[in-house]
């Protein structure tokens, strides 16, 4: 592993932890937010090919992918708006 790649590994793990952060700093900031759905960041880590057969690891660092699940249930909550309309069970609502 030469030095170039050990940077390159840990500039990949400060990017990731950087995106971690800000999606709970997102879940944090909407949590007051009527019908927002939570979003989670997970690591995958990544590893650079060698020479086929050699048995050799080289780190690549990590990556973090965000998920958002938009069909999950949300709670319903009643409010004084008669314009505002919820669904309950299957379903999405064309804008």
């Amino acid at each position: 592993m030469t030095i170039s790649s050990s940077l390159s590994a840990g500039v990949a793990g400060l990017n990731a932890n950087a995106t971690k952060l800000a999606t709970i700093s997102d879940n944090i900031a909407n949590s007051g937010t009527f019908g927002y759905k939570t979003a989670s960041a997970d690591f995958e880590s990544l590893v650079i090919g060698g020479i086929s057969g050699a048995g050799t690891y080289s780190a690549g660092g990590v990556r973090a992918t965000t998920q958002r699940l938009i069909d999950e249930n949300g709670p319903l909550i009643s409010t004084s708006n008669p314009l505002d309309i919820a669904i309950s069970g299957r379903g999405m609502l064309p804008v």
